[in-house]
C-alpha cells in the first residue's frame, strides 16, 4: 500500500508506467523470496538427510564390525575348537578337555583348549595340522600358541582381533 502512495500525487500519463514498474518489482520480489526460501527448506532437508546417512553409516560400520567378529569367532570356533579336539581325542583319548572362549575384550576374542593330562610328543601329521593353524591365525593378524604348560597340560591358544 505504501509503494502506491505515489499514486495519488502522480499525473495521470505516468501511473501505467507507475504500475508496470511497480508490479514487475514486486513479482520479481516475491519470485526471489520464493526462490530463497525454497533453496532453505532444501537445504535443511539436504542437511537433515545428510544426518541420517551419517547414522546409518555408523549403524553399517558397527554391524560390519560385529560381522567380522563373528566370522572371526566361527573361524576360532570351527577351525581351531576342532583341530584342537582332534589332537585331544587323537594324543589323550579319554581324558577331559576344557575348552574356553572368552570375548573378555570388545577388540578380541580368544580360544583356549585343555588336555587334564600329559600329551605324547606330537607326530607329524599332528605338527602339520598345528602349523597350520598357526598360519591361520596369523593371517587374520592374531596368535597361535600350542605346547605343554608347566602344569602339565597340554595347551592350544589361539587370539584374534575383532
Amino acid at each position: 500500500m505504501i509503494g502506491a502512495f505515489p499514486l495519488l500525487y502522480m499525473p495521470a500519463r505516468y501511473i501505467t508506467h507507475f504500475c508496470i514498474t511497480y508490479f514487475s518489482a514486486f513479482l520479481f520480489t516475491m519470485g526471489c523470496s520464493y526462490a530463497i526460501r525454497r533453496e532453505l527448506e532444501n537445504r535443511r532437508e539436504l542437511h537433515d538427510a545428510h544426518e541420517k546417512l551419517k547414522v546409518y553409516t555408523a549403524k553399517a560400520e558397527a554391524l560390519a564390525v560385529s560381522e567380522e567378529r563373528n566370522r572371526f569367532a566361527r573361524e576360532i570356533h570351527d577351525g581351531v575348537a576342532q583341530e584342537a579336539l582332534t589332537n585331544a581325542r587323537k594324543h589323550a583319548a579319554g581324558q577331559t578337555i576344557r575348552l574356553r572362549l572368552d570375548f573378555f575384550d570388545a577388540s578380541r576374542t580368544r580360544l583356549r583348549v585343555e588336555n587334564s593330562t600329559l600329551v605324547q610328543a606330537v607326530s607329524g601329521a599332528g605338527a602339520f595340522g598345528l602349523l597350520s593353524l598357526r598360519e591361520r591365525m596369523q593371517r587374520l593378524g592374531g596368535t597361535f600358541q600350542a605346547g605343554q604348560e608347566s602344569a602339565g597340560l597340554f595347551v592350544v591358544q589361539a587370539e584374534i582381533p575383532a
